[in-house]
């Protein structure tokens, strides 16, 4: 057995967003759209202009993924519908190589014309520089604190009307196996990937 992420029992209907992959992947190929990626003045910096792509997808008629539950359910989830379910990795590989392709073309005002893993490779702080001071890597593993970096808390307001909500979360269950084995693992783990990435 394997570990395993999955929706608990629940009653929420089933959805299928299909059409809203269609109309995305529509507004992305359309000679109309702009190129939604831009380089900042200091070519260190990729934007991303997200805005502009869901204002064209929302001005479109998309079928409601609820279908014909649509009056009466309240709250749905991804349960998704079973011819649904078959097509959804594809229509986001399709989204995913559309967005690949055009970030690649603004990629080409780059003078030294760097693929998308050397882009991303420029933008990235090196593991090193998180590197704390103890030899052990578990869950409690210290890393150093980077400057650079910001964060915000995300907090639910708990007095607000639940009723009327459009996000509602259900449970998921959760089953790791083997948890007191979990350093070995990720050493092994680690080790594996090395190997495959960076091995000659």
């Amino acid at each position: 057995m394997v570990n395993v992420l999955r929706p608990d029992d629940n009653d929420l209907v089933k959805v299928d967003y299909s059409d809203l992959l269609n109309k995305i992947l529509n507004v992305l190929r359309s000679e109309q759209t702009k190129n939604p990626f831009r380089l900042a003045s200091d070519r260190k910096q990729l934007v991303m202009d997200i805005d502009s792509i869901a204002t064209q997808v929302a001005a479109l008629s998309v079928h409601n993924p609820l279908g014909g539950s649509a009056n009466y359910v309240r709250s749905a989830t991804v349960n998704f519908s079973p011819g649904f379910f078959d097509n959804f990795p594809d229509q986001v590989d399709q989204i995913r190589t559309r967005l690949q392709e055009l970030l690649e073309s603004v990629l080409l005002e780059l003078p030294d014309n760097r693929s998308i893993d050397q882009f991303v490779s420029n933008l990235v702080t090196s593991l090193t520089d998180f590197q704390g001071k103890t030899p052990k890597l578990d869950f409690t593993y210290p890393f150093g604190n980077y400057p650079g970096l910001r964060k915000q808390r995300l907090s639910v307001n708990k007095t607000a009307d639940h009723s009327r909500d459009l996000l509602k979360f259900h449970k998921i269950a959760i089953t790791v196996l083997n948890s007191a084995e979990f350093n070995s693992q990720l050493r092994n783990g680690l080790i594996n990937y090395i190997n495959l990435e960076f091995a000659g």
